[in-house]
């Protein structure tokens, strides 16, 4: 929870300077705290409404889910509706959070390109552009998801699966997990790249 906490405090400022650095098309560090800097307010009162926007309809699946489910274990004779319905319900919020991260990133790009600091209404316009090609950017979350956690097993592997009885094996290993990590971050960006083009 709070690494958690610590991102959402850090990721306005993170996603502020890498879009205006990417806008301006300058590589430098000056230009990524400038832009940091400068959207952290708006880009974190977007990233409230977008955690908002996911507890409700996580609270509205989860309601939902859990009458179904309560039903279909006092009332029919297998517990699969039950899974089946939870599995379902756990789909659709992976899914919708696919969308609302779009949204998101999008509605921040035209913030940044058109200089305006306006939440509700680039919100509403992100909405409209990821619903336009509402299967482009959900088949885009769905590779990014896949290839997310590919690297968390292959880190996870890594962890677990080299032996760390000397100095040079621990060494190796601390290096490959870092590197697993470096590529977590350019697959990351990736992504936000491909939504905002």
């Amino acid at each position: 929870w709070l690494v958690l906490f610590i991102y959402f405090l850090l990721g306005p400022f993170i996603s502020g300077g890498l879009l205006s650095s990417y806008h301006q098309g300058k590589d430098q560090w000056h230009s990524f705290w400038q832009g940091g800097s400068k959207w952290y307010f708006s880009f974190l009162k977007l990233n409230l409404l977008v955690f908002i926007y996911i507890i409700l309809v996580g609270a509205i699946l989860a309601a939902i889910t859990f009458f179904f489910a309560s039903y279909s274990l006092e009332n029919m004779l297998t517990e699969i509706p039950a899974l089946a319905a939870i599995f379902f319900s756990v789909f659709l919020l992976i899914l919708y959070v696919i969308y609302i991260v779009s949204v998101s990133t999008k509605s921040k790009w035209n913030m940044i390109r058109n200089n305006d600091r306006a939440v509700w209404k680039n919100f509403r316009k992100g909405s409209k552009e990821v619903r336009s090609q509402f299967f482009y950017f959900l088949g885009l979350g769905i590779l990014f998801l896949i290839l997310s956690l590919g690297f968390g097993f292959l880190s996870n592997a890594l962890i677990n699966y080299i032996p760390e009885s000397g100095f040079a094996l621990m060494t190796v290993a601390f290096f490959l997990q870092l590197l697993v990590l470096f590529f977590r971050v350019f697959l990351r960006n990736s992504y936000y790249a491909t939504i905002i083009k």
